[in-house]
């Protein structure tokens, strides 16, 4: 089954022009709803240093919870964003308005069938593509998630031992499939925001 599809923000489409932001509503509960962008809107690194880093303390979610939600919401719809609860690898809450999924949460609401694979594989903006993404022509780009990657492959000329997992970010790659192993949290990928908002007041 295809998921509904909404418009809600407003974000860049490229270097000189804005427009609607489409979402898929990936769960409804109690007048709530879980939302993720359609198109990867942007490139941008899960943190700048190639460190240890964990969800609450990252880049990414700086520039999703500032520059993007400031962006790409007007005060009216601000207004109907749910503060987000989440839980960190390191057993740390934070409280957030504009967020990536996690590996459980893509597994839970876009399952690996034959239904959910065009919303797994997510195309691009061109002002992604300004911004230095890559698209592959038959599927799509590869986008972060929020949880670590286990590092668990040779990076860099060094072998990753379990000791250096949260130097890595889980990303989806271009044809949908989760990629545990997991990108160097300062190489960029693209960046597909989720929220939650009031769904009756869309």
């Amino acid at each position: 089954m295809e998921l509904d599809t909404i418009q809600f923000g407003r974000y860049r489409n490229s270097a000189t022009s804005t427009a609607p932001i489409e979402w898929y509503v990936l769960n409804q509960n109690d007048g709530e709803a879980l939302l993720l962008s359609r198109y990867i809107l942007g490139v941008y690194a899960y943190h700048f240093v190639f460190e240890q880093i964990t969800w609450d303390k990252c880049d990414v979610r700086t520039w999703l919870n500032d520059d993007f939600y400031n962006t790409a919401f007007s005060p009216d719809e601000k207004a109907r964003i749910q503060t987000t609860l989440i839980e960190t690898e390191d057993n740390y809450f934070v409280k957030d308005n504009v967020f990536l999924l996690s590996d459980d949460e893509f597994y839970k609401y876009l399952p690996p069938d034959t239904t959910k694979i065009k919303q797994r594989q997510a195309k691009a903006t061109e002002y992604a593509f300004e911004n230095g993404l890559n698209q592959y022509k038959d599927s799509g780009s590869c986008w972060l998630l929020r949880n670590p990657g286990d590092g668990s492959f040779k990076c860099r000329n060094v072998n990753m031992p379990t000791l250096f997992k949260s130097k890595f970010a889980a990303f989806v790659s271009a044809v949908g499939g989760v990629c545990h192993q997991g990108v160097p949290v300062d190489e960029p990928r693209g960046i597909r925001p989720a929220i939650r908002i009031f769904y009756k007041d869309v």
